[in-house]
């Protein structure tokens, strides 16, 4: 249903009071009338559709009257109020204001109250005494009609019948307004209610949705990160592996390099050992004058130039003898003069005669270039001559020469044969020593 003017009966409630009818001879029942016919024509109704409820009897206290006036408030859907003082004072108008004012809350609306001003109130136009008056208050909030010039004319004149006619359109207007019934109201309530209800389980169906899906993707990117980040790991890891692997690789590769090229210097150092320490000791031979014995070379087969030089280092070695044993000296020290010393230098050596010359068993050293030879040599008394006994070989960049000088002076050698590029070295940790 659209509006109140399509309900099966239409039912008016008229609020007056019957001493104010009776003192003006019946001219509010006469209005009452007259608006009732006015309104059933515009609202295109019959007299069994429509009727403006009036009370002709007599206003008497008793629940029966208060259950006749709720009812018929109950029944109304609109509310004609006759202003006048008796009407203000009575209860039983208040009460039936009281009692349609709960039906219009009922119906939804505000706008189904027409007061008519019929007789002037002092105190509808005093703020003060509007405030403290109820009644007043609400009908000077409604829009009323002026009646006040009105009330004393026949209601069939023309003004009092245009009048009227304004006054019904009022309320036609208000009765086809937009409205919904109280139950279908009530239906509109429930299904809207169910309809909230049922949207915000979908809401929250939906919200759900989302907050899983939001969950999954975070929980597939958190995975996929891991996946990311465990394949770096991986790549790195085994980057790594690579790295010690060829390093390793390298560093064996280094280690067997190196291996083949001590391996190959030892080899040509072997090689290279004898004939260095043959040619070593022929050279010292030849200083020194040795003649070999007859067992590794004929004494027949030795070169004149031999005996020459053996000669001459018999010379050497006597007139040396002679000088220490008739003048004995002590031992020179690092800083001792040229003359302290003999000197010879054969094939690159350099001989040192020191003041022992005349024990019978003497050392003579060998300081190579490469390498130290440490030779024991025999002094045979009898024909001065010279032979080596054992030699001891020292390892190739040996710079403390300190424990070899010591072994070959602590015997108190007569001659000492130093040789290559070692000769400074060994003068000066000897000359330290104090042993020349």
């Amino acid at each position: 249903m659209s509006s109140l003017a399509e309900l099966p009966e239409l039912v008016g409630f008229f609020s007056y009071s019957r001493e104010d009818d009776t003192d003006s001879n019946g001219a509010l029942s006469m209005l009452r009338s007259r608006i009732q016919g006015e309104l059933r024509g515009q609202l295109g109704r019959t007299a069994k559709t429509f009727r403006l409820w009036q009370d002709k009897e007599a206003i008497a206290s008793g629940t029966l009257w208060e259950s006749e006036i709720r009812n018929a408030a109950a029944q109304s859907v609109f509310f004609i109020p006759i202003v006048t003082p008796t009407a203000v004072a009575s209860p039983y108008c208040k009460f039936e204001l009281e009692s349609f004012l709960a039906r219009e809350a009922a119906l939804g609306r505000n706008d189904l109250i027409f007061p008519i001003l019929y007789i002037d109130v002092p105190g509808l136009e005093d703020s003060a005494g509007r405030q403290n008056d109820p009644v007043l208050s609400l009908i000077a909030k409604r829009q009323y009609v002026d009646w006040r010039k009105l009330r004393h004319r026949d209601v069939h004149t023309t003004d009092v019948s245009e009048a009227v006619e304004r006054f019904c359109t009022d309320i036609r207007n208000a009765l086809r307004r937009s409205w919904v019934s109280p139950e279908e109201r009530k239906r509109q309530e429930e299904a809207a209610a169910v309809q909230q209800a049922e949207d915000e389980r979908q809401r929250r169906e939906i919200e759900a949705k989302r907050r899983d899906e939001e969950t999954r993707q975070q929980a597939e990117q958190t995975k996929a990160r891991e996946r990311v980040e465990n394949d770096r790991h991986e790549r790195e890891a085994e980057g790594e592996q690579r790295r010690i692997v060829e390093a390793e690789a390298k560093r064996r590769e280094q280690e067997t390099a190196l291996q083949r090229e001590a391996e190959a210097e030892r080899l040509r150092k072997a090689a290279a050992a004898p004939a260095s320490q043959a040619e070593q000791v022929a050279e010292v031979r030849r200083a020194v004058g040795e003649v070999p014995n007859r067992r590794t070379r004929p004494q027949t087969r030795r070169p004149l130039l031999l005996v020459v030089v053996g000669a001459v280092a018999i010379f050497v070695v006597g007139a040396a003898l002679y000088l220490t044993l008739s003048r004995p000296k002590p031992i020179p020290s690092a800083t001792a003069s040229s003359q302290e010393y003999a000197q010879l230098s054969v094939a690159g050596c350099i001989a040192f005669q020191t003041r022992f010359f005349g024990a019978a068993n003497r050392d003579v050293a060998i300081i190579a270039d490469k390498q130290i030879a440490a030779l024991n040599v025999k002094v045979n008394a009898t024909n001065n001559r010279f032979s080596v006994v054992d030699q001891v070989i020292y390892p190739t960049g040996t710079t403390d020469l300190t424990p070899f000088v010591s072994r070959i002076f602590g015997e108190q050698p007569a001659l000492v044969v130093f040789c290559g590029a070692s000769i400074d070295l060994f003068k000066k940790q000897a000359g330290q020593l104090g042993l020349f």
